[in-house]
């Protein structure tokens, strides 16, 4: 389970309703956090398309939808993450600016003036982009 203190609007994480009720046969879905309540998180989806004019068969979602917080749990970090938010892979790990992950568990490590100050681990993506947020001022960026 996610930690609510963990969320930011526009975090990546996963809603999958089979940790509430295990029948449910509903596919887990990345979903991109609109909106943060007590004990719900409004989402959307995390690649939504924008047209400039609407199809009659188009379902798009526009308010977003509120499930409770238990129905939510973190996406882990995979190198196919890490390589769509512009990482790259090198020597023992991945980097980017002055951002390296590194070993299995991804120590995070900043890299000043040539030293390497380790910060924490991370495992899961949001943590990533909390963290990249709170270094750069802008959202980790993903291509498709």
């Amino acid at each position: 389970m996610i930690k609510l203190n963990e969320l930011r609007l526009g975090n990546l994480i996963t809603w999958n309703p089979a940790l509430v009720n295990p029948k449910i046969t509903l596919t887990a879905l990345m979903v991109e956090i609109a909106e943060i309540r007590i004990d719900t998180i409004g989402y959307g989806s995390s690649r939504m398309e924008h047209r400039v004019e609407p199809f009659e068969d188009d379902l798009i979602q526009l308010e977003p939808i509120f499930k409770s917080l238990e129905e939510f749990e973190p996406v882990k970090l995979s190198a196919k993450l890490l390589e769509a938010a512009g990482f790259q892979k090198h020597k023992q790990g991945w980097v980017k600016a002055l951002i390296e992950l590194g070993g299995e568990d991804h120590e995070f490590v900043i890299s000043l003036a040539g030293k390497k100050l380790p910060v924490e681990k991370i495992t899961t993506l949001h943590q990533l982009q909390n963290i990249y947020f709170a270094l750069f001022g802008y959202e980790l960026d993903f291509v498709a």
